[in-house]
């Protein structure tokens, strides 16, 4: 049995990475049952694949999984131990590259822009949403928990991950938990385009600050009346009308309804 794990099926990475690669495996092993798992895909996008696959019966399956059910050897859960323990073994590798210390050099000897710029290469921060380090962490924890759970050798497994900034360096994490073969796919993000990341969100916050102020200008200043909203966090026990009964909201029974929930339920 051959598994192949793709974090995004996308029709370009498909065609110019991801199906040449297992093409190459299934003709170097005909006969060999193979299931290729995805994690994330449009529907068309999964239609196009399997005509694709339907030659070499490849079957194509979206991963469904428990982040609760997936522990390592020393039951521990393993989400957790990726945000306290290993996200530090992933900046640390980060920081040796020599890449990054080039693109720390261009932080102008400012210490807070260079301690923001390490934080930013943290898995998991915004600025690298959709494919970060914690990500590609993640799922290779996920991929390898799946095909060893199933009895599927580490060198018969196949992760194709998207491109993200400093992806090289987690090669040694990846080989000091698994031998699976990991394979980045799509562009390599370049310098400016991760400055352009970094700063995009402070530059349109300011760009939308600057607008609503000259967007103001002209007008008549005159008060606006606006009635007080509340949130509450709600469990499942609404009983407004059941005062016998226990209520999220005991507090209704002292409020006007008609004031209370006025805009919504």
């Amino acid at each position: 049995m051959r598994y192949f794990f793709v974090e995004v099926l996308e029709i370009r990475t498909w065609r110019v990475s991801v199906w040449p690669s297992v093409r190459k495996v299934l003709q170097q092993q005909p006969g060999v049952a193979a299931k290729l798992f995805f994690m994330d895909g449009r529907p068309s996008v999964e239609r196009f694949v399997r005509k694709f696959a339907k030659c070499y019966h490849l079957q194509i399956e979206r991963l469904s999984f428990d982040a609760a059910e997936i522990f390592d050897e020393d039951e521990t859960l393993i989400w957790i131990r990726l945000y306290y323990r290993d996200m530090l073994e992933a900046l640390r590798n980060v920081i040796l590259e020599p890449e990054f210390r080039d693109f720390l050099a261009a932080a102008n000897d400012s210490a807070g822009l260079k301690a923001y710029i390490k934080k930013q290469a943290l898995p998991g921060v915004n600025i690298f949403a959709g494919s970060g380090l914690w990500r590609a962490m993640y799922l290779f924890q996920v991929a390898l928990w799946k095909a060893r759970k199933d009895g599927v050798a580490d060198d018969r497994t196949t992760l194709f991950l998207k491109r993200t900034p400093w992806i090289d360096a987690m090669r040694r994490y990846f080989y000091a938990y698994g031998k699976l073969n990991v394979v980045a796919v799509g562009h390599q993000s370049l310098p400016w385009d991760i400055w352009r990341r970094l700063l995009g969100r402070d530059v349109r916050l300011i760009g939308e600050k600057v607008r609503r102020f000259f967007t103001s200008i002209g007008r008549e200043s005159r008060p606006v009346i606006r009635s007080p909203y509340l949130a509450l966090q709600y469990y499942g026990h609404f009983n407004i009308d059941q005062p016998h009964s226990h209520s999220d909201f005991f507090f209704w029974q002292q409020c006007e309804p008609d004031r209370f929930f006025e805009t919504g339920r």
